[in-house]
């Protein structure tokens, strides 16, 4: 016994030392591999970790934040587009009152060029250029001097062959612009035109042509009064008042060559012209503004007012604010009243699973209230 005792204990000492082996269908024994150790599972983050207690809490607080956070986001969507509506609307509404009133104030302009174009005083001193007719004609010239009008900056008197006439002030020298096109229009009904913005010396120009007729109707000369295309200070504090400070008024060549903001040239804004003249947003200075062109009728003109997005959506904003600080009181009044519900769920079921162990290990009369 004590022979073969000891032979099993020293096999079992040399299969614990050595390999395990095995038989094959031969009989003869083949060496096992070495079994290795399993690697240790990392514990990774997941709800099945937590008990029922813990994962219904988390559960309605999720539930809580979808449902809290996205109405609180579908409203304040709601409000910022209603509250962009009425800025198109608004926007619409003035730009087009802006157009009309550059259409209405330009023949205005034009009228007084053509009656002063066509005063008797002109006429006879076309018919004999000298210095008996001279003052005459320049009196009706000063009425559009700086000095008269703040905005004129010369008047010009051409003959039909193109040579200069007069000029006021005198000391002044004619402006080097082609105005064969404003000529040519002016040769027709109704004899008068407002030509394309220009830059002359820095500053946004127009002239305001017309046409001087004889008896026969028939054009002889032509008055040309350079104007800047910047109003009065008053007139933009008219404008200021309507648009409101942070607005802008751009005006323009159809071609989109020449631009001013009322006070210097400025880069055309990105709108299309002549297109499907709709509100068009873009970004200025990192602000986000929408923009509408509206053409200006009688003239080669084009106006886009544009207006900043911010004072339109302070109001949205305010909204979200205050709905985001009712939704945080709210999202932990759900949790608490989560987490109580859980407890109310939970220790039932508790107390039945302890009571199942209980039966299990043979105690047949555990008694339990759910």
């Amino acid at each position: 016994m004590d022979g073969i005792g000891g032979e099993r204990a020293l096999l079992l000492r040399t299969t614990g030392e050595a390999k395990m082996t095995r038989h094959d269908s031969q009989g003869n024994r083949k060496a096992e591999p070495e079994a290795r150790p399993y690697p240790e599972r990392r514990n990774r983050f997941s709800l099945s970790n937590f008990s029922i207690a813990r994962r219904l809490p988390i559960l309605i607080g999720l539930l809580l934040i979808a449902i809290i956070f996205g109405s609180t986001w579908a409203s304040y969507v709601g409000v910022k587009e209603s509250a962009l509506e009425v800025g198109r609307e608004r926007l619409l509404n003035l730009t087009q009152q802006l157009a009309n009133q550059s259409q209405q104030s330009l023949p205005i302009v034009l009228g007084r060029t053509f009656a002063a174009a066509n005063d008797p005083a002109v006429h006879a001193f076309l018919r004999s250029p000298s210095s008996a007719t001279r003052p005459g004609v320049q009196s009706i010239l000063q009425q559009f001097s700086p000095t008269q009008d703040p905005n004129s900056l010369q008047v010009e008197l051409w003959n039909i062959d193109r040579t200069l006439a007069l000029i006021e002030p005198e000391d002044a020298s004619p402006e080097p612009a082609d105005l064969t096109n404003e000529f040519k229009q002016c040769a027709t009904d109704p004899f008068r035109v407002v030509g394309p913005l220009r830059v002359v010396n820095s500053l946004v120009v127009y002239a305001a042509v017309a046409g001087v007729k004889d008896d026969a109707g028939k054009i002889v000369a032509y008055l040309v009064r350079w104007r800047r295309a910047s109003p009065a200070a008053s007139v933009r504090k008219q404008l200021a008042d309507l648009l409101g400070s942070q607005a802008a008024v751009y005006y323009g060549n159809s071609q989109g060559d020449v631009w001013t903001d009322l006070e210097k040239a400025v880069p055309q804004p990105p709108v299309i012209l002549g297109a499907t003249l709709e509100v068009t947003h873009y970004m200025r200075d990192g602000n986000s503004v929408m923009a509408l062109g509206r053409p200006i009728g009688g003239t080669p003109w084009f106006l886009i007012v544009e207006f900043p997005d911010a004072p339109l959506l302070a109001q949205a904003h305010r909204f979200l604010r205050r709905m985001l600080l009712i939704d945080f009181g709210l999202l932990v009044l759900g949790l608490v009243a989560g987490s109580a519900l859980s407890r109310n769920i939970t220790r039932p079921l508790r107390a039945l699973t302890e009571a199942a162990s209980t039966v299990s290990n043979g105690d047949d009369f555990h008694a339990v209230d759910i």
